[in-house]
């Protein structure tokens, strides 16, 4: 079984992705947020529902912290400290809600 909170996390994606209509729901026509243990009656079964859908619809990959001060002009190609900054580790990609409030696009959408 995949771990527990990576299942969860994509559930949270699906409700999100559906604008919480549920009747798109893969799961169920009520809420998977509202569902008791008694309406999945196989566990097994519900977290390969979640993951399949997950594998379907793979999270966005934004640029990475370095690519984008590069491509900003804030650091050139050559820095002295290696992936090392400042701000943390420049080889990590941006988190997705950052991204968006940056204007950023996912890497391979134009």
């Amino acid at each position: 079984m995949a771990e527990f909170q990576e299942v969860m996390q994509q559930a949270k994606r699906i409700c999100k992705y559906m604008d919480n209509k549920c009747t798109l729901c893969p799961l169920t026509t009520k809420p998977f947020c509202q569902m008791g243990a008694s309406e999945m009656e196989n566990f097994a079964d519900t977290e390969h529902v979640i993951m399949a859908w997950a594998a379907e619809h793979p999270e966005p990959v934004y640029p990475t912290w370095g690519e984008w001060l590069m491509s900003i002009g804030v650091i050139n190609g050559v820095h002295p400290h290696g992936a090392i900054d400042a701000l943390g580790n420049l080889k990590q990609p941006i988190p997705a809600d950052i991204a968006m409030k940056l204007g950023l696009q996912p890497k391979g959408e134009s």
